[in-house]
């Protein structure tokens, strides 16, 4: 067996070495620099590349923490990386029995004969885990460290920051939409192909898997379009829009377009939604999701270099604008350590541009919300009290909290928490039906 584990450790330390300079120096997607990595290597089993996988997205995951303790050079087989390894495995989490035997191997390889890991697993504090592999007081784990120091001033939690931290170590569960409101028959397939679907208690259409491995390809329902995969914030956001059967709706950043066929839907046959972006390769993938789910009311297009917006009145846009991404940072660790000042300064920059550019193609009467996947205020309410400040024939419009039902004034902010989701921001704008003036 000790064969199999240092072959292991090597393979988890090579794709270590492809991963961390395209990530952290060139600031490419983790996801992708990996699974270019694992394209290349055919060698590996299925358990291989699940190890490889969960290793380097923990490592990213934790990185303000292990990231002091990576070697420069690193040496599969010596202590300090088995001692990294150990401290991923401990964060994360991992229990699986499939996992006993490498964890064993790396205690071997630590020169640590004092590592308890059946015991330091059940500490509930994080940093007293990372102590206790590493050395030191816990004190020298603090969980600021684990989001960029800049970043930190940036959030407005309501929530002490070191539980919005928590939240953002830990990934959420795979999510659905039931997309033709079968929400029973759903639950039913999903539940027989063994994923433990749960609905959510408010927006029942959102489906959470509890399975910790999922094959959508293997699942009838998903391969016939009466699911598809949506965060429920995500799933939120579009709640909030309230589109309406018959209406035509314009949805200005459809990227590969979840938000979009959740329009479609809530449109119906007689409505439209026209779905724009400046990616082509997201676009089609967003025509490929909308066949899949057998809808003809969605027509897409390439958005224009100047931003010009459609020659319609629509009743309604949704500006689900290119931001900081910080919301997303539970299922994409790596981009916390990608982030720059000036990066959340220039998606501001577009982000308004976007947003008064968009607003002249809702008719008046019509609705234009401005969504985000960011925590920080520069990207979500200071951009609407600018656009609101410059733009008097808008308002904010209340609606109820798709996720509580608690009212809102018209802005509303979700949390991880608020259904172990991502983070989203999502404002509701209305425009006053008798202005003509813009």
């Amino acid at each position: 067996m000790s064969r199999i584990a240092s072959s292991q450790t090597r393979a988890i330390a090579q794709a270590w070495d492809v991963v961390a300079p395209a990530v952290l120096a060139q600031r490419h997607p983790a996801d992708r620099v990996l699974g270019a990595f694992l394209k290349q290597h055919h060698e590996f089993g299925g358990r291989d590349r699940r190890l490889i996988g969960d290793s380097v997205h923990g490592l990213l995951r934790w990185w303000g923490w292990v990231g002091p303790h990576v070697p420069d050079v690193v040496d599969p087989l010596s202590p300090a990386w088995a001692c990294v390894l150990l401290a991923v495995a401990l964060l994360e989490g991992e229990t699986a029995p499939s996992r006993a035997a490498i964890e064993a191997y790396w205690v071997s390889q630590s020169g640590r004969p004092d590592l308890n890991l059946t015991h330091w697993r059940a500490m509930p504090d994080a940093a007293a885990r990372a102590a206790k592999v590493f050395g030191g007081a816990v004190e020298d784990f603090p969980l600021a460290g684990l989001i960029p120091a800049w970043a930190v001033r940036g959030m407005e939690s309501p929530r002490p920051l070191s539980e919005l931290i928590t939240w953002l170590q830990h990934r959420p569960p795979l999510w659905l939409r039931v997309q033709w409101g079968d929400v029973a028959g759903a639950l039913a397939d999903l539940g027989a192909a063994g994923l433990g679907p749960i609905a959510h208690p408010h927006l029942t259409t959102a489906l959470r898997l509890t399975s910790a491995r999922v094959n959508l390809q293997a699942v009838a329902a998903y391969r016939a379009g009466r699911v598809e995969v949506q965060d429920v914030s995500s799933q939120a956001v579009a709640a909030v829009c309230g589109a309406r059967m018959g209406e035509r709706w314009w949805d200005v950043c459809a990227g590969a377009g979840g938000k979009t066929l959740a329009l479609a839907f809530a449109v119906g046959a007689d409505g439209h939604v026209c779905a724009t972006d400046v990616r082509a390769d997201a676009l089609e993938e967003l025509a490929r999701r909308a066949q899949r789910a057998g809808l003809g009311n969605v027509s897409t297009a390439e958005a224009s270099a100047d931003g010009a917006a459609p020659e319609a009145n629509f009743d309604g846009v949704l500006v689900d604008a290119p931001c900081s991404g910080s919301g997303t940072w539970r299922r994409s660790p790596w981009a916390r350590w990608q982030l720059q000042p000036d990066d959340v300064a220039h998606h501001v920059a577009r982000q308004q541009a976007l947003l008064a550019q968009s607003a002249r193609a809702v008719r008046p009467g019509g609705l234009l919300c401005y969504a985000t996947c960011s925590l920080f205020h520069a990207e979500n309410g200071a951009v609407v009290a600018q656009f609101l400040a410059a733009h008097a024939e808008f308002r904010a419009e209340p609606f109820a909290h798709p996720l509580t039902g608690q009212p809102t004034a018209g802005i509303l902010q979700l949390w991880p928490w608020d259904a172990d989701g991502d983070a989203m921001f999502v404002a509701r704008l209305r425009r006053i039906a008798h202005s003509s003036k813009m």
